[in-house]
C-alpha cells in the first residue's frame, strides 16, 4: 500500500469514527481502489463528506455504507441507507 492510499483512508477512518462519536449514524466504508490522482481523491472525499451531512440532515438513518470500487476505465461511488423506521401517532 502506497504513502497516498494510507492517508485516503485514513482520512475515512478519522472522519467516520469522529462522527460516530457525534451521532448516532455508523459509517462504514468498503473500498477497492488503486492510486488515484489527488484531484480526484479530494473530490470523492468531499462528495462522500456530503453524502454524510445529507444522511444526518433528511434520511434519519441508523447506517451508512459506502462502496468505493475502480474498474479499468471508472470509478463507482455508491452509498446505501438503512432507514431508522419510527412511528408517529
Amino acid at each position: 500500500m502506497n504513502w497516498n492510499k494510507r492517508v485516503w483512508l485514513r482520512g475515512f477512518s478519522c472522519f467516520s469514527k469522529e462522527l460516530e462519536e457525534k451521532s448516532e449514524l455508523k459509517v462504514s466504508f468498503k473500498y477497492q481502489v488503486d492510486e488515484l490522482p489527488k484531484k480526484i481523491e479530494e473530490h470523492v472525499f468531499r462528495i462522500v463528506q456530503e453524502l454524510i451531512s445529507n444522511t444526518l440532515r433528511h434520511a434519519q438513518a441508523s447506517c451508512l455504507d459506502v462502496y468505493l470500487y475502480q474498474t479499468e476505465t471508472e470509478l463507482q461511488l455508491k452509498g446505501s441507507r438503512q432507514w431508522s423506521w419510527f412511528s408517529a401517532r
